[in-house]
């Protein structure tokens, strides 16, 4: 008897991959490294990445940042944030409606038909990378490339040399902020990233950015240049 339930388990256990369903990868967000150690300067990037990137998104879309973690907890996905939140902005639907149905539907342009909303409709910008979504074209990028330089946080010209350098959404706020801070140009301190190996809690704490108070440092970046 013993024999058979070990085997019952072990079965079990393989399906278990198979069996999950799209919402039930849980992500880990608890970061055990939240401040810059010059022993170990890479320890805190990862924290030092989210936090920024969390902090910007809450409070551009003007949501709280614990319902980013609660819902990346469930395997929600940031870039689906970025998704459901400007179109929610746009339209003046629900995010969390949006973001429900997304993980019910194939893609984004499945999920807002589903939901009545006509994403040829929306800004060009938008209409046009919904358009070309089944072809790999990441939307939450789009969304970022487009509000950076509408919120006066990067320029338009320092886009497309920023991303053709490598950087990805969390490195363009980080880039976007040290260069508020320091007065830098983006591209410069991109340049001095990938030249000098530096972490980026390393540059942090070398331009005086507190992480503790990076709410603080967001608002004036939106507040000074928005």
């Amino acid at each position: 008897m013993i024999f058979r339930a070990l085997i019952l388990l072990a079965l079990l256990l393989a399906a278990g991959p198979v069996l999950a369903g799209p919402m039930s990868a849980v992500t880990c967000h608890c970061f055990t490294d939240r401040s810059y150690d010059a022993a170990r300067p890479e320890a805190a990037d990862a924290y030092y990445l989210a936090a920024t990137q969390n902090t910007f998104f809450a409070q551009l879309f003007k949501t709280e940042k614990k319902l980013l973690v609660r819902g990346k907890q469930k395997g929600m996905l940031m870039a689906d944030f970025w998704v459901a939140h400007y179109v929610a902005e746009q339209t003046n639907s629900s995010a969390e409606t949006l973001l429900k149905a997304r993980y019910e539907h194939p893609n984004w342009s499945a999920t807002l038909a589903a939901q009545g909303i006509d994403g040829q409709a929306l800004e060009l910008f938008f209409a046009n990378a919904l358009a070309s979504e089944a072809s790999g074209t990441q939307l939450d990028r789009v969304i970022i490339d487009e509000l950076l330089p509408r919120h006066g946080v990067l320029t338009k010209e320092d886009i497309a040399p920023l991303r053709q350098g490598g950087l990805e959404n969390q490195e363009m706020l980080m880039v976007a902020l040290l260069a508020k801070k320091t007065g830098k140009p983006a591209q410069t301190i991109a340049q001095e990233k990938k030249d000098s190996g530096k972490s980026w809690s390393g540059l942090f704490h070398e331009a005086g950015i507190d992480i503790a108070r990076i709410d603080t440092e967001i608002t004036t970046l939106l507040g000074t240049l928005g």
